[in-house]
């Protein structure tokens, strides 16, 4: 029976020599795929494989889908009856693999996405830190909130905390004045229609997190042309 595996294992499982079989429906296209010589890309709910698929039946296999299909269960059974194992649903397939900032090969490397123009080294800060230890306590910049495995918390922008450390004596934690739950988008976000939101929006900064929310980067407007 396939083996239903998330992203992180079909990465182990590439670096082990798996190969990569993207289902598509139909006779659709795609812009991008995953990377590297072991994927290949078959077309149908029960696909026959292409012509380049020559994998040894005792090499590790992995199948990648889409979320609203069924084509990835569907093709990794079809596999295992070909007489190939052991196979990997990889059900999400790549659109969660984009999401998380992962590499894709594209056919127009110029459509650009918002990880293409993040800032990945962000300022950021802990939940727990004190006001007072930041910049005397009131940030110059824009800080992201993150635990220890970089999930964003929250978002502290400058001047924040100020009334804080004035009542306090600079004794305020970083969570009880930063904002809560800040909107974030995915890596694979098309840039230009982002950067028109958050013209429209008058929003200077977004996050870009992986869909589990960890911390991918920082798109500016001040960074790109307005």
């Amino acid at each position: 029976m396939p083996e239903v595996v998330d992203r992180h294992r079909v990465q182990r499982l590439v670096e082990d020599g798996a190969q990569l079989v993207e289902v598509l429906p139909g006779t659709s296209t795609t812009r991008s795929t995953f990377p590297g010589p072991s994927t290949s890309r078959s077309n149908g709910s029960t696909p026959t494989l292409p012509p380049r698929f020559s994998m040894p039946h005792d090499r590790w296999s992995s199948t990648a889908g889409t979320p609203s299909e069924t084509l990835s269960p569907r093709a990794a059974w079809r596999l295992e009856r070909l007489g190939y194992g052991p196979v990997y649903d990889y059900g999400p397939g790549k659109v969660d693999w984009m999401a998380a900032g992962l590499p894709t090969v594209r056919v127009d490397a110029s459509q650009r996405r918002a990880l293409d123009a993040a800032d990945r080294m962000p300022p950021t800060c802990r939940p727990d830190q004190l006001l007072r230890e930041l910049a005397g306590g009131t940030p110059t910049t824009t800080m992201v909130v993150v635990n220890e495995q970089r999930i964003v918390l929250g978002r502290l922008r400058p001047g924040t905390g100020a009334g804080a450390r004035a009542t306090t004596d600079g004794s305020a934690r970083v969570e009880d004045v930063m904002e809560p739950g800040p909107a974030t988008v995915r890596a694979h976000e098309p840039l230009p229609p982002l950067l028109e939101r958050m013209a429209r929006r008058q929003v200077d900064e977004m996050i870009v997190t992986t869909p589990e929310g960890e911390l991918l980067g920082v798109v500016r407007r001040s960074n790109e042309d307005r």
